[in-house]
């Protein structure tokens, strides 16, 4: 019957029986326990018509995968006793071995006895393959899969794993593969430890079920605990070693690397491999003019990490990027760039100023393409050059800095290029000369406008205050902050944002102002009071409106109470009250609420 199955023609008549499929059903339902090669023919049986999705109705009617299910929760549990009853039986025959004794009688019976075991297990693996193909087949109806999900069908995968059977291990891993897309299922195959299972399989030799495996595993990366877990278990030495060989599954590896560093405890781990120097030269021999979205964007992972970064600007690799950079106007591995210069400026200071005047030149001719300008003034923000006010008078980099430094482009779409020019000024205010040329032009002025928006962001802000406190550093341009009250008024109220780095920041310029500029000294002492004590503060204004709300009949009669009765406390005690340390404090407290 098996076989005919397997003909069209005859598996329609099968198809159109009217009491086989059901007696086969009953058969491996009630049967399957008596032998496990009649199991298999049956298995094999439904095997055929479930590759139809069209057929798929019938063998829900007579409920196969239910049964198939509970053939392999019986097998599993049988296949537990077959291996335990084979470890004694290895150390006995080991024993023999070992002793070299004469008893070959045993030595056998021994041998026989394990080739036999040997033999069921292989059946068992025969048997597994059938049931998982079905399940696999029944599980394109979502609700179906569900089921199998309740049933706890990915602990029975994840035991799978401990097989050999290589057409098994695929089966299982496409099935994991396909059932990983679902939290859920992630989280059982967490609790089924099955990243320390599964490493195995990758270091196999056969490429279809290494290809699914990869798979699977690309999967399971997106969840940040089993991230850890692939780290922990050294999984990324094992991928970077794909990475040396020409194959498809290049770009798999590539984008479950880039998934693995997007963590910062694992980006340290790449340090330790040879991954960057394996990095750097798909990109420099990348055939296509823009290289790759996976290579360049591990990349750009990577180089956050200060001790990659460097091993990417080694020797003349950061001028080699540059050059095809520039070249192929790629805006992704500009970022690269842009992070090898943020982490790791004192590698590539000198390449820097030796390129300085080209990414100058280049911000010009990307104009239209903002996205590579944003990259390029983000670079030079962190070339920490003596020359800077030499390169402001060769350059028209003033010319952008005074075109994108509006207060209309706070909340414009535009945004991200304005803060890379304010970062970009305040390393170029890094000298009085460069911060003369500054002051110069209507730059200040824009600043202080800028600083001056309502409900700006915390970045922006953080980054005005420190180019305004390289200009107080300097006789020549202090009195163009000095002279803006609106800017001063501004900053002293930063005094009380929420950001500690922005409060700082803003003690730093205040502290200059009050050396230079006295009259403002009671001001910002009094807000520095205001931001300390502001619970305090607060309570006193409270209790201040509660007392006026007191004094007040019509108030009163509204509440529906009568203003005779009303016990008001002396101001001059509320402090008492409120700071009360003992045990009644929080009585205290409950009481002049009410009041």
């Amino acid at each position: 019957i098996m076989m005919l199955c397997l003909h069209p023609e005859a598996s329609v008549e099968i198809l159109n029986h009217e009491t086989l499929l059901g007696v086969l059903a009953r058969t491996l339902r009630y049967d399957h326990k008596k032998s496990i090669d009649l199991t298999i023919y049956v298995l094999g049986t439904f095997l055929a018509i479930s590759n139809y999705i069209n057929f798929h109705e019938i063998l829900v009617i007579n409920q196969i995968g239910d049964a198939t299910l509970k053939i392999i929760d019986f097998q599993v549990k049988r296949g537990n006793i077959l291996i335990e009853e084979l470890k004694p039986k290895y150390e006995a025959l080991a024993k023999l071995k070992e002793s070299k004794s004469s008893l070959s009688g045993n030595k056998k019976e021994l041998e026989l006895e394990i080739k036999k075991i040997q033999m069921q297990i292989k059946k068992q693996d025969k048997l597994f393959l059938l049931c998982f193909s079905i399940l696999y087949h029944l599980a394109e109806n979502i609700p179906i899969e569900r089921k199998m999900m309740k049933r706890k069908i990915v602990s029975y995968l994840i035991k799978m794993l401990e097989r050999n059977n290589i057409f098994l291990l695929i089966c299982v891993a496409q099935f994991l593969k396909k059932l990983s897309i679902f939290d859920e299922n992630k989280e059982a195959m967490k609790s089924g430890d099955i990243i320390q299972r599964v490493k195995r399989l990758l270091l196999g030799q056969h490429g279809v079920l290494k290809s699914l495996v990869l798979s699977l595993i690309y999967n399971l990366t997106f969840d940040a605990s089993l991230r850890e877990a692939m780290d922990k278990n050294g999984y990324i030495p094992i991928l970077v070693d794909f990475l040396k060989i020409t194959s498809p599954q290049r770009a798999m590896v590539l984008r479950i690397l880039y998934q693995l560093s997007q963590d910062d405890k694992t980006k340290a781990t790449f340090t330790y491999t040879e991954c960057l120097p394996i990095v750097y030269q798909l990109i420099i021999l990348s055939p296509h003019p823009k290289v790759g979205t996976e290579l360049v964007s591990l990349a750009i992972n990577l180089t956050t990490n200060s001790k990659n970064a460097a091993l990417l600007a080694e020797g003349e690799q950061y001028e080699v990027l540059i050059k095809r950079a520039i070249k192929n106007e790629d805006i992704l591995l500009f970022k690269v760039i842009r992070n090898i210069a943020q982490f790791a400026s004192h590698k590539v200071r000198s390449t820097l100023e030796k390129y300085v005047l080209e990414l100058i030149k280049f911000i010009f001719q990307a104009d239209g393409h903002p996205e590579i300008q944003i990259e390029l003034l983000g670079t030079l923000v962190y070339a920490q050059l003596d020359s800077w006010s030499d390169i402001l008078k060769r350059t028209g980099i003033l010319k952008v800095l005074q075109a994108n430094i509006d207060p209309a482009m706070v909340f414009h779409e535009s945004e991200d290029i304005l803060l890379e020019c304010i970062m970009l000024l305040g390393t170029v205010t890094n000298s009085e000369e460069s911060s003369a040329l500054i002051a110069a032009t209507d730059i200040p002025r824009k600043l202080g406008d800028v600083m001056l928006q309502k409900d700006m962001g915390e970045d922006i802000a953080l980054q005005i205050l420190y180019p305004v406190y390289q200009l107080l550093l300097y006789k020549e341009t202090k009195k163009t902050k000095l002279d803006n009250s609106h800017l001063i008024i501004e900053i002293i109220e930063h005094l009380g944002n929420v950001n500690l780095n922005v409060r700082r920041q803003a003690e730093q310029v205040l502290d200059i102002v009050q050396c230079y500029s006295p009259d403002w000294t009671n001001t910002i002492k009094l807000k520095k009071f205001q931001v300390h004590n502001q619970a305090y503060l607060q309570v006193l204004e409270e209790y201040e409106r509660i007392e006026a709300n007191a004094r007040d009949p019509n108030f009163m009669e509204a509440e529906g109470q009568d203003p005779n009765e009303i016990q008001l406390y002396d101001t001059d005690e509320i402090g008492q009250r409120i700071w009360t340390n003992n045990e009644d404090g929080e009585y205290q407290k409950q009481q002049l609420r009410q009041t």
